[in-house]
């Protein structure tokens, strides 16, 4: 039923009674929304960690780097829960 193309539902789409067809193909319109929405959202997904890999990659290549809070040495002062 899917662009164009005839399946086993679409006979049955054809014999079923107008408030029947309109529910069906409300179901298949909101599946193929879902879909669309779920493809949609794994291309961005893939666009934005390209970008923010390659942001990081010229970034490191230039020497530019940033520390990460909390990861560097700690220093011990003689005190319970101090960093």
């Amino acid at each position: 039923m899917v662009r164009g193309e005839p399946d086993a539902s679409t006979p049955l789409l054809e014999r079923a009674a107008e408030p029947k067809r309109t529910a069906m193909l409300t179901a298949v319109m909101r599946h193929l929304e879902a879909k669309a929405i779920d493809k949609a959202l794994d291309l961005f997904q893939v666009l934005m960690a390209t970008r923010l890999l390659g942001t990081a990659k010229r970034k490191t290549e230039n020497g530019v780097t940033a520390p990460i809070s909390g990861c560097g040495p700690r220093r011990y002062d003689g005190r319970a829960g101090s960093s």
